[in-house]
Order: structure tokens, then C-alpha cells, then sequence
């Protein structure tokens, strides 16, 4: 048969890779190279940059500028706030605890019954994302501050839905073997 090993990825990257040994296949799920966020102010920044501080949480320095752009969308801080804290949120890590062992089993099911490498990574792929895509939808803990709520476009209580664009560039890729 053919070796598999789910590497999770997400100590470095967001998103996680599936391997097939035998055909030197890998599987990419989740927020791939290239996925870019266009905030109010039109900066581009890269949706893997904010996807890794929601994955593992974050302690920003507030700065001057960060500190007038808050006050600007309503959050006052008090002169003595150094930092920010970002609790982890980690939909990647989550997704794959709950799902690694089932897409293993479905894409030795595939090759079992004969599907060529590349097809059944493409299918296991697609279950991935969507999977990924439903843990990101429906995460609740921890919650957003009521300011952060209240500055949000989607004025949303999910923490890690705003734009909606982390969960859109949720993807799957292969590497490897026959492009």
C-alpha cells in the first residue's frame, strides 16, 4: 500500500500537510503562500500573518501610531497599556486534532479502491478545507472584547471572523510528484 503521515505544520505555518510517500505527494490545507487582506486603509498584508497570531495568540507592542488608529476606531486604551494580548485561537491545530484520523482514513479508502494518488489528495483536500472552513465559522472561545466586537466590519462575536477573508483563503494545494 501507500504510506501516509500527517505532519502538523502549524508550529511555523498555518496550515497542514498530508504526505504520500509513495508518490512523493504532499497536501497543503489551510492558509496557503499568496492569500493577502486589504484592511480600511488599503494595506495589503499576507492572511498567514494574522491567521499565526490567531493560531498560537500574540503580545504586540502598542505603539504611538497603533495607539492613535485604536482610538480612531473607538478602543481608548489607558496611557499605562504597553501591550496587547492576543489569546490563541487555534482553528488549524483544532481542525486537525478532530479530523487528521478520519481524512487518513478516507484517503487510504481512495487508493484502496484504486483512485490515482493525485485524485484522492484532491477529494481529501476539498473535505479538509471544508472542515477547516466549519471550525473557523463556528469558534466562539476565547470571545473578542466588547471594543473589538464594536470596531469589527461584520460586527460579528467570532474572533476569527471580520472580513471573512481568513476563512475564505482557507485552500489545499499538492506539492510534488506530476504537477
Amino acid at each position: 500500500g501507500s504510506e501516509m503521515c500527517i505532519r502538523d505544520s502549524a508550529n511555523t505555518d498555518p496550515f497542514f500537510v498530508l504526505k504520500n510517500m509513495a508518490r512523493n505527494l504532499e497536501l497543503r490545507v489551510g492558509v496557503l503562500e499568496g492569500a493577502t487582506h486589504t484592511d480600511e486603509s488599503g494595506r495589503t498584508i499576507p492572511v498567514a500573518e494574522y491567521a499565526i497570531y490567531n493560531e498560537f495568540g500574540a503580545t504586540i507592542r502598542v505603539t504611538p501610531k497603533m495607539r492613535a488608529f485604536l482610538h480612531y476606531k473607538g478602543i481608548h486604551l489607558s496611557a499605562e497599556t504597553e501591550e496587547l494580548h492576543i489569546p490563541a485561537r487555534p482553528a488549524v491545530r483544532t481542525t486537525v486534532d478532530e479530523y487528521g484520523d478520519d481524512w487518513a482514513q478516507t484517503l487510504a479508502g481512495l487508493l484502496n479502491r484504486g483512485l490515482d494518488p493525485e485524485t484522492a489528495l484532491r477529494q481529501v483536500g476539498e473535505l479538509a478545507s471544508a472542515d477547516m472552513k466549519r471550525t473557523i465559522e463556528s469558534w466562539s472561545q476565547p470571545p473578542n472584547a466588547p471594543a473589538t466586537i464594536e470596531s469589527k466590519r461584520s460586527r460579528r462575536d467570532n474572533p476569527l471572523v471580520d472580513s471573512g477573508d481568513y476563512v475564505d483563503s482557507i485552500d489545499y494545494e499538492i506539492r510534488g510528484g506530476r504537477q
